[in-house]
């Protein structure tokens, strides 16, 4: 779950539990997908996004707003300032344009896209941004002016998920309303005496508009402080249109909203606020306080904002997409809007920003359309059967062995930087603060007992079957430069929970606790209260824990359930509450809970979220949902912000960490590994940002799959050994089926490494050689059970083909000590096969010291049978190493065979594997060729392809672009 909103990110936590579902693959399933009668799959190129919930309302100012499934659509519609780099991890001109970085006056042409301020800088708390707002209109129309800006900034500064960025703006330390609701936000003017707003841009007569033109400002921030994160964060609020929350909003809602800030008397009366107008320009852009008199009106309300239900057409910001509608129950969907500012303008050729324009285009697809698969199960039947393109939840790995076989289908598996937590209730006894005294925290004893009652090894072990890592602290171990490996560790001993507990009851004990008593005889449950201990305040009564229902997510309802069972076995009364995942969010936001089990989706690589989840000034509104009160860490994290040397702010993060680690207002569970699923034969060119494909960048550069395409098959080992070697090789062929060389090829993997000459690391990369190949070396890491790896292959064939081709590999990694067998599948000609002709297929089998084996029993299945035929089909591994697959003649359509190997051999686990084969019909009457280079029948219409000259933005790799906030910096931290 991720909450609040930070600095040009909105970060979302879900949470959920429940028991685990396997789900077999469907198998026969054409390449080309049929819509089911009476489906009203959309027409065109919208995309279609499966999830596991819908959005909770539309407004974007209440907390509920921000979670995961309310933020994928609102925060298409809302944008900010800048964007994010798509290439580098810094913010991207976009209306806000740079800083005077010589500080002269003057915004020169070279100082465009800076967002630094010089080392020698007169001050570091006095900067000044120049913005242009040409060509930037809302939805609904309406010019975008200034004003917009000055709006939002005070709007934000009232919420406690926006306004964690902004604090530096503060004038008055006690917040924004002690403060008489003002800003350290000014139009700069350089020169104070002649009357009027004067900003020298070089060159601007040359500009849209011309000179002085209005639109174009320059805005000077007065920091309290420095603020590490003030150009990714601080600069890049929600922008609202002013026209629509003040007031009445043009009659959009009857309660009057009131006014926010005083504006120019003219643009007031021109927005239908005039109430908003001011004929003193000094008051222009500044807040109007509580106290203050609006004749006709009144100082801005800002509850009643947060209250408005708007509806379909109310919701109306600037970004890449306008809101269409949510049918609550069904679904929401998103329309491109046509004059997104990309620096030019689609319709008129306006030139606003010609930089700007070679790097930023309008959305390929048309729309966005969120559909609801409750279940994790169903999500995955839609994927494979073609009704969705994307399915924005993780796959699961029960279901990646059936998924990586499909070449419809793409795989992703990334590291995300997010993580899965337990959090207490620290207000009161017996979690926290006795009496909500702050000075006495008389629950750590009982939050250390319970972090020996948390049995992270069987959760990633047995739940994510080890696509995952154990959690101890709230830093990601894939945020390699901010992770501390050196904080406090606590083991699953249900012997050490106990003796803490019994400590805590015991007089004279080294932590005695009044109101503790020790385990009584008797099992502990919420049917037998005497047979569990009394806690302070509560005595044996029963608490819950809140977790997720499990057809939301199998994984946290499970691990709730396992908790809550190892803390009845030392004789706590708790029992797990599966619930709503809606109805959860709420209760915290209200701080009615006990404990929950939720997630943080994190975006970007900087902790600073940190801030915003543990200091206590965000305990009585904002995300810090423990009430967690620490004066040490407030004042480490504090120093971390204002730090401007990451290399210190490194030290304080990390000192941070083994603070949250040692007080525990969260217990940390895991972080996951993402696996993401998405149809490669609807959409490609999907970039990868902080462990997920959903992005920005993604949803500016995903396109139909052109002309021609190359097809990709990579061979690896289906099993290994524990820190055991194994080659895996990606062969890649053109549209003929002749091998192709000069092909980039880039493989990764979430955990080990891979090696391709001298380069050692998760991300590695090559060109093919002359017969079509790339061989890496994976080495896996050390493991103590049985674990899942996903090798990725990502194939660019550019300028040739067009499009990106990304296939992906599973290989199971076994412990030491281990016997069993391994698959090695090779596809020499490839993967596709004409109808009569017979495709080789090389099968070798192996055992877990890499000798081969001769005397397996080896089996062939190939679903949907009897068109491609296997021969022979079954026998010793000796006799099977070389198979033919027949394709019968008489096959008219293009299909899709799913052919699956085993071995057996007593004593030793099975070796498992299979491969996609598809059969291409021979030419002729009854079939025609389509620009996709596929066959159909010819009554069938050919899928819709791209057009030529589509630009295709660059896969990004890893979770680094902290940049890829593209949007709204409210998206950081995202609840899901």
């Amino acid at each position: 779950m991720r909450i609040g909103r930070m600095k040009g990110l909105f970060a979302s936590v879900i949470v959920c539990l429940v028991a685990l579902l396997v789900l077999s693959g469907i198998p026969g399933l054409s390449a080309a997908y049929t819509p089911a009668k009476g489906e009203t799959r959309a027409t065109g190129l919208d995309l279609i996004v499966g999830g596991q919930d819908e959005m909770k309302t539309r407004n974007l100012l209440p907390s509920i707003a921000n979670d995961v499934w309310t933020s994928d659509v609102i925060f298409r519609v809302y944008d900010s300032m800048i964007q994010g780099h798509p290439t580098e991890d810094r913010p991207l001109a976009w209306i806000a344009k740079g800083v005077d970085f010589d500080e002269d006056g003057t915004f020169e042409a070279s100082e465009y896209d800076t967002f630094a301020e010089r080392p020698s800088a007169t001050s570091n708390l006095t900067i000044v941004i120049y913005y242009d707002f040409n060509g930037v209109r809302w939805h609904d129309g309406t010019q975008m002016t200034p004003w917009d800006l000055f709006f939002s900034y005070h709007v934000n500064a009232q919420n406690s998920r926006f306004n964690t960025d902004m604090r530096v703006l503060f004038p008055n330390p006690a917040g924004y309303e002690a403060g008489g609701r003002q800003l350290n936000v000014e139009l700069f003017d350089v020169d104070t005496v002649t009357p009027g707003i004067q900003r020298n841009w070089e060159g601007e007569g040359t500009m849209f508009g011309g000179q002085n033109n209005p639109l174009r400002i320059a805005v000077k921030f007065t920091l309290t402080s420095s603020f590490a994160l003030f150009y990714e964060s601080t600069i890049a609020p929600v922008i609202m249109p002013m026209h629509i929350w003040s007031r009445t909003g043009g009659g959009r809602h009857a309660v009057d909203f009131g006014c926010a800030v005083w504006i120019p008397q003219a643009e007031a009366t021109a927005r239908g606020i005039s109430e908003c107008g001011n004929a003193n320009s000094a008051t222009h852009g500044k807040g109007i306080a509580s106290t203050e008199t609006v004749t006709g009106s009144k100082p801005y309300a800002y509850a009643a904002a947060e209250g408005w239900a708007p509806s379909n057409a109310d919701v109306i910001g600037h970004g890449p997409f306008t809101f269409g509608q949510w049918v609550p129950g069904i679904e929401a969907s998103v329309a491109r809007y046509a004059g997104f500012y990309t620096g030019v303008d689609a319709t008129t050729g306006d030139v606003y920003d010609a930089r700007l324009a070679s790097i930023l285009k309008l959305p390929t697809i048309e729309g966005i359309r969120y559909k609801v698969y409750k279940t994790t199960q169903l999500g995955v039947f839609a994927l494979q059967a073609g009704e969705v393109d994307f399915y924005h939840w993780n796959v699961g790995a029960e279901f990646v062995p059936d998924l990586v076989k499909i070449s419809e289908i793409a795989v992703e598996s990334n590291a995300e930087p997010g993580f899965f937590y337990l959090a207490y209730n620290m207000r009161d006894s017996p979690w926290g603060y006795e009496g909500g005294v702050i000075t006495n925290d008389v629950g750590i004893g009982f939050r250390q007992a319970v972090s020996h009652l948390i049995d992270k090894r069987s959760i990633v072990q047995n739940l994510l079957q080890n696509f995952g890592v154990i959690g101890h602290g709230t830093v990601s171990p894939a945020n390699t430069f901010w992770y501390n490996d050196n904080i406090p560790k606590p083991g699953f001993d249900l012997a050490a929970a106990r003796a803490i507990l019994d400590d805590l009851a015991t007089a004279g004990g080294q932590y005695t606790v009044p109101g503790y008593s020790l385990d009584p005889a008797g099992a502990c449950n919420k049917d037998n209260p005497g047979g569990c201990r009394s806690l302070p305040v509560i005595g044996n009564t029963g608490f819950e824990i809140l977790t997720p229902q499990a057809d939301y997510d199998p994984i946290r309802a499970s691990a709730g359930a396992m908790i809550a069972d190892a803390m009845r076995q030392v004789g706590i009364n708790v029992v797990s509450r599966p619930t709503a995942f809606g109805e959860i969010v709420s209760r915290i936001g209200i701080h009615d809970f006990d404990l929950y089990i939720l997630g943080w989706r994190i975006t970007g690589t900087d902790p600073d979220y940190l801030f915003s989840f543990f200091h206590s000034s965000n305990g009585p509104t904002g995300q810090n949902y423990p009430g967690f009160y620490n004066t040490t860490f407030d004042s480490v994290i504090d120093a971390s912000r204002a730090e401007l040397d990451r290399n210190v702010r490194q030290g304080l993060i990390y000192q941070a960490q083994v603070l949250l680690a040692e007080a525990r207002p969260y217990d940390v569970l895991y972080y996951r590994t993402n696996i993401e699923g998405y149809r490669q034969d609807r959409y490609t060119n999907w970039t990868v940002s902080s462990g997920t494909i959903w992005n920005f960048w993604s949803l500016q550069g995903i396109k139909p799959p052109s002309t021609v395409s190359m097809q990709v098959v990579i061979t690896a080992a289906s099993a290994m050994g524990s820190a055991g070697t194994e080659a895996v090789t990606v062969n890649v062929f053109d549209n003929t089926g002749q091998a192709l060389a000069g092909a980039t090829v880039t493989l990764s993997v979430a955990t080990g490494n891979l090696t391709i000459g001298a380069t050692t690391a998760r991300t590695v990369t090559d060109t093919t050689d002359l017969n079509g190949e790339v061989t890496a070396t994976y080495v896996a890491d050390t493991v103590a059970s049985e674990t899942p790896v996903i090798i990725d292959a990502v194939v660019d064939g550019r300028p040739t083909f067009p499009d990106l081709v990304q296939r992906s590999t599973q290989i199971r990694v076994f412990p030491a000590g281990v016997q069993f067998l391994s698959l090695t599948l090779e596809l020499l000609a490839g993967d596709r096969v004409t109808a009569g002709s017979a495709l080789p297929l090389r099968v070798t089998v192996r055992d877990q010291d890499g000798g081969l084996v001769g005397d397996a029993d080896v089996s062939i299945i190939v679903d949907p049978a009897g068109q491609l035929t296997p021969s022979p089909a079954s026998g010793t591994s000796s006799t099977m190493s070389s198979v033919s697959l027949s394709a019968a003649s008489s096959v008219t359509a293009e299909t899709d065979y799913d052919v699956q190997v085993t071995a057996i051999k007593t004593g030793y686990q099975d070796g498992v594997d299979g491969r996609q084969i598809t059969i291409v019909p021979v030419g002729g009457p009854d079939t025609k060729l389509c620009p996709d280079g596929r066959r159909y029948p010819v009554d069938q219409t050919c899928p819709t392809v791209s057009t030529p000259g589509l630009e295709v933005l660059p896969i990004l790799a890893g979770i680094g672009i902290a940049a890829l906030v593209a949007g709204v910096a409210a998206e950081r931290k995202r609840r899901s």
